[in-house]
């Protein structure tokens, strides 16, 4: 097997629901232990929820866009979506959905939850960035860039609306619409190798 491609995998529910149990778990427990706030945590002054999901929603839409856009035109986005494709070429709409939404809830909870109030917006986001590293080869570099640009953006209206319901809807769009694109992208490709 070429050594730039990643093994197709199937969905595997139960290590994905662990995993992200077990992170928002350990930002529940460092949170109240360590700043003495649930990660939850909704500020006194914070924006009306149907504004919060509507902020998310909107910024989530429109980084997917520009997602699209940065895909169609720059070599290493394409390289990126190619390496995705083959991990989740198997993986169902369901299975997309249970990805998105695990991994939006548990990564806001650690990273805006309990690390935005703990350590501050410049290191919380830099730390997701760089827990988002896929390696210099093939120019994989471009997902850590794009990761840690999203934290500073999740931090940002995390302050602003006063909570992290925001960064949660917008971080399970992106997740969400993206992966849905990239799966159609396998399925369209699978479709017309079938029909050739």
């Amino acid at each position: 097997m070429n050594e730039e491609q990643a093994q197709p995998t199937g969905f595997n529910t139960l290590p994905v629901l662990l995993f992200y149990l077990f992170m928002s778990a350990g930002a529940y427990v460092l949170a109240t232990w360590l700043i003495d706030v649930p990660p939850w945590h909704v500020a006194e002054e914070a924006i009306p929820i149907y504004y919060t999901v509507a902020i998310g929603a909107g910024i989530g839409i429109t980084v997917v866009a520009i997602d699209a856009l940065i895909d169609h035109f720059f070599a290493p986005a394409k390289k990126l979506t190619q390496l995705f494709e083959q991990l989740i070429q198997e993986w169902s709409g369901i299975d997309i959905l249970i990805a998105a939404l695990c991994s939006a809830v548990a990564e806001e909870l650690l990273f805006r939850g309990f690390l935005l109030p703990w350590i501050g917006w410049l290191a919380s986001s830099l730390i997701f960035g760089a827990l988002h590293w896929a390696g210099w080869k093939d120019r994989m570099w471009i997902w850590t860039v794009m990761a840690t640009i999203m934290g500073f953006a999740f931090a940002a209206i995390t302050l602003w609306t006063g909570s992290i319901l925001a960064a949660i809807v917008a971080h399970f769009t992106i997740n969400y619409f993206n992966m849905s694109r990239i799966a159609t992208r396998v399925r369209q490709k699978k479709n017309k190798e079938i029909l050739a």
